[in-house]
């Protein structure tokens, strides 16, 4: 089933006034079980990404392998008779591909289903405990993740080795404050280490920060907000300090947690207009570096509003997706149809239509995140080539993507700046013709064509190029017989010849050189210095 809508972003307060267009694409699946948890990642290396799912009630892990062109994903069972959850993809065994990670709460166990490729997956246990939460990152800069883990009323830090997980340290261990039910990581106080955070129960949102040797120090901060399952980090105000989404799946609320420049954090629950937000899921729909949410608003089983909800500096607006689709189980942001941009999916365990709705982006793309998409950036991939910048000579790109506005070649006489020495006139280039005496250079060889005018006998004699790199020219306005002569500083005989009007000095060092013209006749003569240069 296919619709096609457009999401117009009003919002009277906004400076925002954005439009997404979407075509929904829902593939339905009603022969399965109810979908608790879905996680998004590409499992075969096929650059699409795949739909892992954990049925509670059926107790089946289920993967949807995604299909070009958002055609039907193809469901295969990994594993049955086990309910895990808390799903999360990473490749534990660095093998370079991706692995599945669920906990077992009521079996005390974390488990993991090794990928073996070609569809075929190998179960292995990592812990003798199970985990309310967990959180893969490098969080010393050693290229090594480490990992943060909720569990029996602890937070802890552990280290992969080897393709295990081995205990490090606790973070905290707190049997009023619980384990964490979602986590996540920044740097809270800009000193260039990343820290952590987790959402603690009725304790509510608790940051640590990082010191030396993976050592970390809680925070006095005080929030408002509890029972979060779901957290995302995000700087909307552009103070470089973190703000904070979370989501709670038991209040059906979600909060928004946004600080000043002084670290000081306002909480804000996002308005429920259409019902409960029984589901929220974070990411960046239009690529801009700021978290927006997929919010999901229940009226009941059979009632019920899914919204995208884009935030940036201006604010928030918010849009329906759809009044059609209900009891969501889970979903988020990716690219399902390989094109650069993200979409949106979500599997619905509704009682009449229960499958996975694909919301496609078809609006153009803004890769370079400039603010002008592809249709109107003549460069996507720069984000300083956009119509809104101003051209720069010489530096070989379109800046402002106007054709009118020359990069090069300013004065439109067919040669670059690279050959042309003078740019802005059209009558200076390699091929102009050279103006004795005029003080410019025409030609570009770089020099001005000077003539040395003398007279003997009433017949004058033009002497040039003067400076010269290969040759002298005489040139006699009336015939005479001459002799020439070329002499060097030390007055050493370095040419000599009659009637010549061309003398070569092409083999000669630079230096000054003295040129010697004698009427035969009367011997009247005269010398001119000549300026050899490279």
């Amino acid at each position: 089933m296919k619709m096609k809508f457009t999401l117009a972003f009003v919002c009277a307060f906004l400076s925002l006034n954005a439009q997404i267009e979407f075509e929904e694409v829902f593939h339905e699946f009603d022969s399965l079980e109810f979908i608790n948890e879905m996680v998004i990642g590409d499992m075969d290396g096929d650059g699409l990404d795949d739909f892992v799912t954990s049925s509670y009630f059926g107790r089946q892990l289920l993967l949807a392998v995604n299909r070009p062109n958002v055609a039907r994903p193809e469901f295969v069972k990994i594993w049955e008779g086990l309910a895990p959850r808390e799903l999360t993809l990473y490749d534990i065994d660095q093998d370079d591909d991706m692995d599945i990670i669920g906990t077992l709460p009521f079996d005390n166990l974390t488990l993991c289903w090794k990928n073996l490729g070609n569809g075929n997956y190998d179960l292995d246990t990592l812990s003798q405990f199970d985990y309310t939460a967990i959180h893969f990152v490098d969080l010393d800069g050693d290229q090594a993740d480490e990992v943060l883990i909720g569990h029996d009323d602890r937070f802890s830090l552990f280290k992969l080795v080897d393709g295990r997980i081995q205990f490090a340290r606790t973070i905290v261990n707190d049997f009023f404050l619980g384990s964490p039910e979602a986590i996540a990581s920044f740097d809270y106080n800009r000193d260039g280490r990343l820290d952590v955070v987790g959402a603690f129960g009725l304790s509510g949102v608790k940051i640590y920060t990082q010191s030396d040797n993976l050592r970390f120090t809680e925070v006095n901060f005080d929030s408002e907000t509890v029972r979060n399952d779901r957290i995302a980090v995000s700087d909307i105000n552009r103070d470089s300090i973190g703000d904070l989404f979370v989501h709670s799946t038991f209040d059906s609320e979600t909060t928004i947690l946004q600080s000043d420049e002084q670290s000081v954090y306002q909480e804000e629950v996002l308005p429920e207009p259409n019902g409960s937000n029984v589901f929220s899921s974070f990411g960046d729909v239009n690529q801009d570096d700021f978290t927006d949410i997929l919010y999901y608003e229940e009226v009941s089983n059979f009632e019920g509003t899914l919204s995208l909800i884009l935030t940036d500096t201006a604010g928030r607006v918010k849009q329906q997706l759809s009044t059609e689709r209900f009891m969501p189980g889970d979903g988020g942001f990716t690219d399902l149809d390989g094109d650069g941009d993200m979409d949106i999916c979500i599997f619905f365990n509704d009682f009449f239509e229960t499958g996975l709705a694909y919301y496609i982006n078809n609006s153009p793309l803004d890769a370079d995140k400039d603010g002008f998409t592809e249709e109107e950036d003549c460069d996507d991939q720069n984000p300083n080539v956009n119509p809104g910048q101003m051209e720069i000579v010489y530096n070989g790109l379109d800046d402002d993507c106007d054709p009118n506005t020359r990069d090069d070649d300013l004065d439109e006489d067919g040669f670059l700046m690279v050959d042309d020495c003078n740019d802005m006139d059209p009558n200076i280039n390699p091929d102009a013709e050279e103006i004795p005496n005029n003080g410019i250079d025409e030609d570009c060889d770089g020099m001005d064509l000077v003539t040395s005018l003398n007279e003997i006998e009433g017949v004058q004699i033009s002497i040039f190029p003067n400076p010269t790199k290969n040759w002298i020219a005489i040139n006699l306005s009336e015939p005479m017989d001459v002799a020439v002569s070329l002499k060097d500083l030390n007055g050493r005989l370095l040419y000599q010849g009659d009637n010549v009007h061309l003398v070569d000095v092409s083999s000669f060092t630079s230096g000054i050189y003295f040129l010697e013209v004698v009427a035969k006749r009367s011997g009247a003569k005269m010398v001119k210095s000549i300026s050899k240069v490279d």
